[in-house]
């Protein structure tokens, strides 16, 4: 059920994202390409989903609207193409809510 909470929270990401997020391409391992909306961060204090440690590592995240992408497609391997660099998913981030999600990529630039 939707409510109007979650209805204000999608507005405020999509406005988000149409201000920051640049134009994307997604390629999962397997499928079609998706065009979605994305950003590359850099120095993001994170600790990777499986990992029990108590310090934060820094490393570079993708960000995008999980709106546009199935979480089932989100893994290892596929990879984000912004602004024509490639950047390949070495894991989930913790995503701690339903409208943006983050994953940790290698930079093959």
């Amino acid at each position: 059920m939707t409510t109007a909470l979650d209805t204000i929270e999608q507005r405020a990401a999509l406005a988000i994202a149409t201000r920051f997020f640049t134009s994307a391409t997604f390629m999962p391992r397997v499928g079609n390409p998706v065009t979605c909306s994305a950003y590359v961060a850099r120095e993001q204090d994170l600790q990777p989903v499986g990992y029990n440690s108590v310090a934060d590592i820094k490393l570079k995240t993708v960000v995008y609207l999980k709106s546009e992408i199935a979480d089932s497609l989100i893994e290892p391997g596929a990879y984000f193409t912004i602004d024509s660099n490639k950047y390949t998913i070495e894991a989930p981030a913790e995503n701690d809510g339903n409208i943006l999600g983050r994953v940790i990529i290698r930079d093959e630039n």
